[in-house]
This record gives C-alpha cells, sequence and structure tokens, in this order.
C-alpha cells in the first residue's frame, strides 16, 4: 500500500529488478535458481495519482520475509512520488 497520497513520478527499473532478484526471481550468479512463481506486476505507470493505501503494485513472494524485503527495497528507492 502507498505510505501517502502523491503522484508516482517514474519508476526506478533497476531497483525494481533488485526487488525481483531478492525473491527469487532473477539471478546475481548464473548458478542461481530462478522462481517463476515469484515477481512483481500491477505497478502503475508515471504520473498515475495514489491515495494513501492504495496499492502501488502486487508483489509475488514465496514468503512473508521476502514480500517485506521487496516492498521495502521498492518503497525506498523502486517509486518515485511527489
Amino acid at each position: 500500500p502507498s505510505p501517502r497520497a502523491g503522484t508516482l513520478l517514474r519508476l526506478d527499473a533497476r531497483a525494481v529488478g533488485e526487488a525481483v532478484v531478492l525473491l527469487g526471481g532473477g539471478r546475481s550468479r548464473p548458478e542461481d535458481r530462478i522462481d517463476p512463481s515469484v515477481g512483481i506486476s500491477q505497478i502503475p505507470p508515471a504520473g498515475k495519482t495514489v491515495r494513501e493505501n492504495d496499492p502501488l503494485c502486487e508483489i509475488h513472494a514465496p514468503d512473508e520475509q521476502h514480500w517485506a524485503v521487496a516492498r521495502d527495497l521498492l518503497l525506498e528507492r523502486g517509486l518515485i512520488f511527489a
């Protein structure tokens, strides 16, 4: 959920990619296993205005701990608000 009302200015694709890797949906090393059941979807487009607690995206995580890490990364660096 959105921590506050605002407008999504931009999306940091690198941070989103890092979040997907942390979830297990990408590789840091060639031997890493990829979990096709994880990822991030439903990200709103830049310019979208959201209210506090509106959903910002859907995080498909293997467990609560991975979900929280991905959420924090996205809120800190991935989704840039005004």
